[in-house]
């Protein structure tokens, strides 16, 4: 019988099992008089079965397997619901695994990329494609004469004298438009006051999605 419900998907009705030449009576079962299964289907498998035996014969009729097909449809609404609910689980736990090794990877870039800035004796500054300041290295701040983080978001045209501003600008625009790395020559402003003559180098830094997401100089 549950071979049948397993390759033909349908219920099995057996009013009484006397009668039924397919039926095979067992010790342990030889008090069946009356059986009914319906097949459990869930994600398009059988995934189980419910069966019902009584010992007064004829005691299962056509009305039981549409109940009994009712109940086991709920049943299967719910192995489903179980199974979609583990799997996004286990989706989710993945996915936190990825997100925990890339915050990883980025952080080592991260720390990398701060132990160059840290380490070079020219100064560094990491500004964003509209010129605001994000980042300078120490070697900048004694430079200028600034506090650590003193410079974050000024615009980069606070660091020349303001007859050299507009030519620092341009050339910023021109950097983000050809994504190509430019140099200026310009007169530097120092917190004091104090000016010097510095050769400025411009390059992007292009992100994943292939625009300029940063400017190193």
């Amino acid at each position: 019988t549950l071979q049948y419900m397993l390759n033909n998907r349908s219920p099995c009705l057996v009013p009484n099992v006397e009668n039924d030449l397919n039926w095979r009576i067992r010790d342990s079962s030889s008090w069946v008089r009356s059986y009914i299964a319906v097949p459990i289907q869930a994600l398009g498998q059988v995934i189980g079965f419910l069966n019902l035996n009584s010992a007064t014969p004829d005691f299962f009729q056509s009305r039981h397997v549409e109940r009994l097909q009712a109940f086991a449809n709920q049943v299967a609404i719910a192995v489903e619901n179980m199974q979609l609910y583990d799997a996004l689980n286990r989706h989710a736990h993945r996915l936190e695994e990825r997100v925990n090794e890339r915050t990883a990877a980025l952080n080592r870039e991260k720390e990398r990329v701060e132990a160059i800035l840290n380490s070079s004796n020219d100064a560094i500054v990491l500004a964003k494609p509209d010129g605001a300041i994000q980042q300078t290295n120490p070697a900048f701040d004694q430079l200028f004469g600034y506090e650590i983080d003193k410079t974050f978001q000024w615009p980069i045209i606070n660091l020349v004298v303001p007859d050299q501003a507009r030519a620092l600008r341009d050339t910023l625009q021109q950097v983000v438009q050809s994504q190509q790395s430019a140099r200026i020559e310009s007169i530097a402003c120092r917190s004091d006051g104090t000016t010097f003559e510095t050769d400025i180098s411009l390059s992007p830094i292009i992100d994943n999605e292939a625009q300029v997401g940063a400017i190193v100089m």
